[in-house]
């Protein structure tokens, strides 16, 4: 049996507290959706193949196609809200153990299905609390972490010159950019404040030699040819 999320991590939980005063009508991404839910993309999937709801969610693809999912953000609202209501009640008596303690199995002691089914076949998305996540927000988290914390974030691929390059973005801050931008996510990622910063300087300096060598040869190409017995500035190439 599943950990039984507390009042306190629901209540809590900055993700999930972002989620009020937002467009119910808003629409999130399948990895969205994974990381505001603390689930892992396995068990959205097996959720929808099981018509369970909510979260309800909206296939905008033709028949035949490749399924095309979106979670209107008022469902994950409404998940949240059922989830409070079922941790606001104790525990039937069948659920505790001898302690008096919630039962829940651990992930050694589960097969396959069952850690898909309880969220744990990612180890980037755990089920039950968010272990590693401290702060409140992503500011925060700049400010104050330590490299060990954690934070969630989308690993989103941004295209330059044709080429595609994965940079991650701050999982509440997705909710602001544009769904054909977020919709190309290829995973979402709990991770460090260390992994994070190396992700992202991996990204920066990917974009910035490239950019450096196109300025380079739009330079070249505009200066003349320089006479290699010239001096700088003397019949050879000037002074930039």
């Amino acid at each position: 049996m599943a950990k039984k999320p507390t009042l306190a991590e629901l209540i809590t939980d900055p993700f999930l507290r972002t989620l009020e005063g937002r467009d119910d009508a808003q629409m999130l991404t399948r990895y969205q959706a994974c990381g505001f839910l603390n689930k892992a993309p396995a068990t959205l999937d097996a959720w929808r193949k099981q018509n369970l709801r909510p979260p309800q969610w909206i296939n905008s693809s033709n028949p035949g196609q490749k399924p095309d999912i979106a979670y209107p953000l008022g469902e994950l609202r409404l998940w949240v809200k059922q989830k409070l209501e079922e941790a606001s009640r104790p525990a039937s008596p069948s659920a505790l153990n001898m302690d008096g303690e919630y039962q829940s199995l651990g992930p050694s002691q589960m097969n396959a299905a069952q850690r898909a089914e309880y969220g744990l076949d990612e180890e980037i998305l755990r089920g039950a609390a968010r272990l590693g996540v401290k702060h409140a927000n992503f500011q925060q988290l700049l400010a104050r972490g330590a490299p060990t914390d954690e934070w969630v974030f989308l690993m989103v691929p941004t295209d330059f010159r044709g080429t595609q390059h994965l940079r991650p973005v701050d999982l509440i801050s997705s909710l602001d950019m544009p769904f054909e931008l977020v919709s190309k996510a290829t995973s979402c990622d709990q991770i460090s404040l260390a992994t994070y910063l190396q992700r992202l300087k991996t990204y920066m300096d990917i974009f910035g030699s490239q950019e450096m060598a196109e300025r380079r040869a739009d330079r070249a190409g505009e200066l003349p040819e320089r006479d290699p017995d010239a001096f700088p500035g003397r019949g050879g190439r000037p002074h930039s």
